[in-house]
């Protein structure tokens, strides 16, 4: 299944890596980057918030709550405006998602939108497939019109 969804994500263009949590740090390289946003509450990486205007940011790294193989989408529960704003604007967005809440298809994804459904959370979940992409009438593809130019995906494989 994991080989499956790298693949899906690379297909869309994104960039891909599998890691240990315990190289994240390293990979993420947060001291080397400048007007960022990073919100990975459940890996215990600090998180930072540059504030976002007219003219987006350089990154915004987040944690998905879980990964679709059929189809290379993540699942992210976008309900914090500033995130969901961040995650707009920057040039590069860079989704961190554990391994083990990766699954096979949408279907499976049933349970998830239940409980948000329920708990009334469903209105700002994302499904985000790569890069953002848009053609005009003629055909002519632009990417980074209606979101991140560049999109990377970070498996943490021991979680």
């Amino acid at each position: 299944m994991l080989n499956e969804f790298l693949q899906r994500c690379q297909a869309t263009g994104m960039q891909t890596c599998t890691i240990p949590l315990t190289e994240l740090s390293n990979t993420l390289d947060i001291e080397n980057h400048t007007q960022q946003t990073i919100h990975l509450p459940r890996l215990d990486i600090p998180s930072t918030a540059t504030p976002v205007d007219v003219n987006g940011i350089n990154r915004c790294v987040i944690e998905a709550d879980a990964g679709i193989a059929e189809c290379g989408s993540f699942v992210i529960d976008q309900q914090d405006s500033q995130l969901r704003l961040a995650s707009c604007m920057a040039e590069t967005l860079v989704v961190v998602l554990e391994a083990s809440r990766l699954v096979a298809s949408l279907e499976d994804i049933a349970g998830y939108m239940e409980e948000k459904l329920r708990n009334n959370q469903a209105g700002f979940i994302a499904f985000i497939s790569g890069a953002s992409r848009t053609a005009d009438i003629e055909r002519e593809l632009t990417i980074g019109v209606h979101g991140p130019r560049r999109m990377h995906a970070i498996i943490i494989t021991d979680r």
